[in-house]
């Protein structure tokens, strides 16, 4: 410590953490507002920890150190022979390794406390039974979404919902009404379990050494073509391929591993709604679903702050832009959007885009709800914005922009592409990751 925080700065911080615990551990921080040290903070707030509930989330108390020089390691120095609730030490984990910052003192005295082993779980049969019995009983469809669509799951990278996502494994956009709770528990935990028909891996040998494992995609007179776990198709000739050998699932053990026992639960109950009537069915409308959001990357930031916001619908290379999705409902929630801070103003900024392809020109209806705060670009020409609009388009591919002010809006936005009667235009919304 080159300069310790006042004890009220700590105390201040933890009790502000401390308020998603309850009130019982908010009156343990408080109580801990003459401490004169992190070292005595960080003893304090693991004796909170320690206390936690099942459902509690102690995110907040977690952050509160890590966002502080020194904060970690007086955590993790608090943390030896200590025992933690192994879900609060799950949530520590993720936090630390989602920081930016290698912690490898604080992850480690997670594990230890919290007796998270390294390899992956296996449930008994009587746990296994609880688990499906309390998917049932205490599951929500929508926190086990947004579990689904967290960066550090990245489920989107290998699956897809109604083609928008990965083609690693199948699609999940009906899933829960063809697989059994159980069935999806043993694919999440035990992948080589229930491996879906068409997707065991093939693992293959090449001459040169190389051993490549993926998806059968196809296969000629003269090459194997694979989809790899990147999602990307691999040719490799028949000539030289050394010796061929079917492999298990490509999704690897210990994805969950993450996973408070009550994520799991909403995750599962989650995928058992999709394809089921309800909230969670893929209508027959045309919604965007796959996205490309703008990074708020130092070019971008220069370019929007130095030109115009028409420069985001440019094509502009400098620009660096990352793929986002839908809801199962067809919204891109705003927090899906990276903020972009203008210089010299007060609000921040997003932008998403989205890509059309029209096999036949003519005119189509755009949907887009709510309009409200909202700029759109066709290719590079701006539109009005309204509720309803009407396209008029070549052949080929077309690009759709939308811009946000982040601070006037909090809402998602929905996106629908629909017939206009008499026209003979042919679109397709872009799918895929």
């Amino acid at each position: 410590w080159r300069q310790p925080p006042g004890p009220r700065k700590w105390a201040r911080a933890a009790g502000r953490a401390a308020a998603a615990l309850g009130a019982a551990a908010i009156l343990a921080i408080v109580t801990g507002a003459a401490l004169t040290s992190a070292l005595l903070g960080a003893a304090r707030a693991v004796a909170v920890l320690a206390g936690a509930r099942p459902g509690d989330d102690p995110s907040a108390l977690f952050t509160s150190f890590l966002e502080r020089q020194g904060g970690s390691a007086a955590l993790a120095a608090a943390l030896a022979d200590c025992r933690l609730p192994a879900d609060v030490a799950k949530i520590g984990v993720r936090l630390a390794g989602a920081s930016g910052r290698k912690e490898p003192a604080l992850i480690d005295a997670l594990n230890q406390a919290g007796g998270l082993s390294a390899e992956p779980q296996r449930l008994s049969d009587d746990e296994r039974a609880e688990l499906v019995a309390d998917v049932a009983r205490l599951g929500d469809p929508a926190r086990g979404e947004q579990v689904f669509r967290r960066t550090d799951l990245n489920c989107f990278k290998c699956h897809a919902i109604a083609a928008a996502g990965g083609q690693v494994g199948p699609d999940l956009v009906s899933i829960g009404g063809s697989a059994p709770v159980d069935y999806l528990v043993d694919s999440l935990i035990d992948p080589n379990k229930a491996v879906k028909e068409g997707y065991n891996s093939v693992v293959v040998a090449t001459q040169d050494g190389k051993i490549i494992t993926g998806i059968r995609v196809r296969q000629t007179d003269t090459e194997l073509v694979l989809r790899n776990a990147e999602d990307q198709e691999v040719a490799i000739p028949l000539a030289s391929i050394d010796e061929q050998k079917p492999g298990g699932s490509i999704m690897p053990a210990g994805l969950t591993e993450t996973l408070t026992r009550g994520e799991l639960v909403d995750l599962v109950r989650f995928l058992s709604e999709l394809g089921k009537v309800g909230p969670y069915a893929v209508g027959k409308a045309r919604v965007v679903r796959r996205w490309q959001v703008l990074e708020a990357t130092p070019a971008a930031v220069d370019e929007l702050t130095h030109t115009s916001f028409d420069a985001a619908a440019t094509g502009d290379p400098r620009f660096q832009w990352s793929p986002a999705y839908s809801t199962v409902s067809g919204v891109l929630p705003a927090d899906a959007l990276p903020p972009i801070r203008i210089r010299y103003q007060q609000s921040s900024v997003g932008f998403a885009r989205c890509r059309l392809v029209a096999s036949s020109p003519g005119r189509v209806r755009l949907r887009v709800h709510p309009a409200a705060g909202v700029r759109a670009w066709l290719d590079a020409a701006g539109m009005e914005s309204a509720e309803e609009m009407e396209l008029d388009l070549s052949s080929g591919p077309h690009t759709l922009t939308f811009g946000f002010d982040l601070a006037q809006r909090r809402e998602g936005l929905r996106c629908e592409i629909a017939d206009v009667p008499g026209s003979a235009a042919q679109v397709e919304i872009v799918t895929g990751n």
